[in-house]
């Protein structure tokens, strides 16, 4: 496989079948949105860009502000950034990088006309431009050193928030680093709408599959929860709108239908609309939200978790949308639905906020789960009705998630407490990629290199042999195979962010895929891995020539 970076203002493209091939034409493979299953191989997504300023300010907040799980070495960060986003292009994956895309999408003009509008024409030439007009790197210095002590003076410091005293110095090495990744204006420009601007700094921008969900061949656009994360939904869908995706699924705030609906499917209202007396009732937010990491597709289902962030109103505006073709299609839609979210501390919502967060589908019939979040969440179905009017119907199965699962002959791969916490379940399935296009990526001594792996904890289990080393041009990235597999055409290869989740890896070889381990430690800092990071647009097992 022949590989070329080349940065064209719509991200980065790698060439396959050893044939160059026009930007143009290779831009038009995999293009059109298309996420039929989770299973498929994955073909086209947009990638955040490395995290800067934005996440380091973020970590100035307290956590519910921030939503940053730990402190995050922005340094590092950048390092393991760099290194998924080529190891998605070695795997056949076509990458997007926001950051890249927003650099030469928002134009300086704007940003000076909206600080204009805000403080004044004299405030824009003392405050952030040069003498000839443009944007002067130390002005812009100040304002982001400006930032960090109104962030303190809002937020103070306390015994888990201490001021760092060398912000100045990271702040400036991040700046540095961004004028060289984007040029000088352009990285001026970006961390004055990521960091500036903002009345919180965009410190998650870096889980791109919040912000925007492919849903069959619809982009939804996501309304976020969190007011630290709102702004992020716009810049995002100014990267896919210069992608060229122009037709959206916009969730309406406040759009407060089927709660009705769902009232009475639960038993909590009778068909006059009264209380039975069995519960109360689900009430509408005050707003509507659904964030991305809130929905998969697997086996005809597409799977929307309603709980801490995405509201019962959001995936009913989805299924009213998308009812005509997922009917059409043979797609079930199923809300797993947690009702007591909103009550929890805010640690318990981080902790299963997202469905991805504690489950995820890893192959057919195949699924990785915290059991103990999938039995408490509850399966409703969304069905067109048979009145004239093709009202929509809300049916409660009776079951929870893990049960209606097993009647449908999945097997479940558990995995514990701790792991889940620390994304055991938040993996990237790449698909089944042929052996020769791996060739190049597979060490040549892998074959000498046999080791067992086990659960240390469970001696019960049987050992799984498997055959591990580093990925070549990759350094600290590994590939561990499965004995039993290897040398197989093809291998089902899973990207996973963590290397200590032995059970969750134990599950993973034991359910015969091949795992490529890329570290993402620092990266996961503020709740969230590989699966979050990544926003995915076309999977397909199907090959463009």
């Amino acid at each position: 496989m022949k590989k070329v970076n080349e940065i064209i203002g719509q991200g980065r493209y790698y060439f396959d079948k050893d044939q160059l091939l026009p930007v143009s034409e290779l831009f038009l493979k995999y293009k059109e949105p298309n996420i039929l299953d989770e299973n498929q191989r994955l073909r086209r997504v947009v990638l955040s860009g490395p995290p800067g300023i934005e996440a380091y300010l973020a970590q100035l907040l307290p956590e519910s502000e921030s939503l940053f799980l730990e402190k995050m070495n922005v340094s590092e960060a950048r390092k393991e950034f760099d290194t998924y986003d080529k190891l998605q292009q070695e795997l056949g994956t076509i990458t997007h990088d926001a950051k890249q895309i927003l650099s030469e999408r928002v134009l300086p003009k704007k940003i000076v006309d909206h600080f204009i509008t805000k403080k004044g024409d004299k405030y824009v030439k003392d405050r952030m431009l040069d003498e000839n007009g443009a944007f002067d790197r130390d002005k812009i210095l100040q304002l982001l050193y400006d930032k960090v002590e109104s962030l303190y003076v809002q937020f103070p410091p306390d015994d888990k928030r201490t001021k760092d005293t060398a912000y100045k110095e990271k702040v400036t090495e991040l700046l540095d680093d961004d004028i060289k990744r984007y040029g000088k204006q352009q990285a001026l420009a970006l961390n004055l709408v990521l960091s500036v601007i903002p009345r919180l700094p965009l410190g998650n921008f870096l889980y791109a599959r919040d912000q925007m969900n492919t849903v069959l061949d619809t982009i939804v656009v996501s309304a976020m929860k969190k007011s630290i994360r709102q702004p992020e939904v716009e810049l995002y869908k100014i990267v896919y709108e210069a992608l060229g995706y122009k037709d959206f699924l916009e969730i309406d705030q406040d759009g407060h239908e089927g709660y009705d609906v769902l009232n009475k499917a639960l038993g909590y209202l009778n068909e006059s609309g009264e209380r039975t007396g069995k519960g109360e009732p689900i009430i509408a937010p005050e707003k509507e939200s659904f964030e991305g990491g809130d929905l998969y597709i697997h086996e005809k289902v597409v799977y929307i978790g309603v709980g801490a962030r995405t509201s019962f109103g959001a995936a009913y505006q989805i299924y009213n949308h998308m009812k005509d073709k997922c009917e059409r299609e043979g797609y079930q839609m199923a809300i797993v639905f947690d009702e007591n979210a909103t009550s929890k501390p805010f640690n318990k919502q981080q902790d299963s906020m997202h469905i991805d967060t504690w489950s995820m589908p890893i192959g057919p019939k195949q699924m990785e789960m915290y059991v103990d979040e999938g039995l408490k969440r509850k399966i409703l179905l969304f069905k067109n009705s048979n009145s004239p009017d093709k009202t929509t119907d809300v049916i409660d199965t009776g079951g929870n998630f893990v049960n209606f699962l097993l009647q449908k002959e999945y097997k479940i791969y558990p995995i514990p407490l701790e792991e889940q916490k620390e994304f055991g379940c938040n993996n990237i399935y790449m698909g089944k990629i042929p052996q020769k296009e791996l060739a190049n990526l597979i060490p040549d001594f892998l074959v000498d290199n046999v080791k067992e792996y086990n659960i240390p904890d469970q001696p019960s289990l049987p050992a799984i042999p498997y055959l591990s080393g580093n990925i070549n041009g990759f350094g600290n990235v590994q590939v561990w195979i499965p004995q039993n597999i290897f040398g197989r055409d093809e291998y089902e290869i899973d990207v996973v962010p963590i290397g200590t989740n032995v059970v969750s890896l134990y599950q993973l070889m034991s359910s015969g895929k091949a795992i490529v381990f890329a570290p993402l430690y620092e990266c996961t800092r503020g709740y969230g891995a590989a699966h979050c990071m990544t926003g995915q647009i076309h999977r397909s097992d199907i090959y463009l020539n």
